[in-house]
């Protein structure tokens, strides 16, 4: 069978669905049309709502925030939640509203270790409206909302 990879799907699953004919049976462009719409409702929600969703393949960490000793800024404790070593870990905030962003390098975080970064590592003070972006070697980035944090 030729066309493309949803074709060939599609017509290994319905019954008298071939790509040739297709048009005739009026439904050749209907499978394609929900996935397409789903694709795209899937990554609309991962922009506008990016830490709603939570997968196996993200960062296996937790998050939260805590306040500093030094009472004016506050403390970012990230905690390995997997039963392996994570390598090249690195944190981001960005605030958008004010166009502007950090990034620290954490490196390596061990099974259930916790990691603080605070003022004296990044010179950053989680706001209100801000986003948080962890990154590490192998998988996807996980996002958390400062709200979502507690952070208000």
């Amino acid at each position: 069978m030729r066309g493309s990879w949803i074709q060939k799907f599609i017509g290994t699953h319905s019954p008298g669905f071939h790509a040739s004919n297709a048009a005739a049976q009026g439904g050749g462009g209907c499978g394609c049309a929900m996935v397409t719409v789903v694709v795209i409702g899937v990554v609309g929600f991962l922009c506008f709502k990016p830490e709603a969703i939570r997968t196996g393949v993200q960062v296996p960490v937790g998050v939260s925030v805590r306040p500093s000793l030094l009472v004016i800024t506050n403390v970012v404790q990230v905690r390995n939640e997997s039963g392996k070593r994570l390598t090249g870990v690195v944190i981001s905030a960005k605030n958008a509203a004010q166009n502007s962003s950090a990034t620290y390098r954490i490196g390596v975080i061990d099974p259930g270790q916790v990691v603080e970064v605070g003022w004296g590592e990044w010179n950053w003070k989680v706001e209100p409206g801000e986003t948080l972006t962890i990154t590490a070697d192998g998988f996807l980035p996980i996002v958390f909302s400062s709200a979502q944090l507690g952070v208000r």
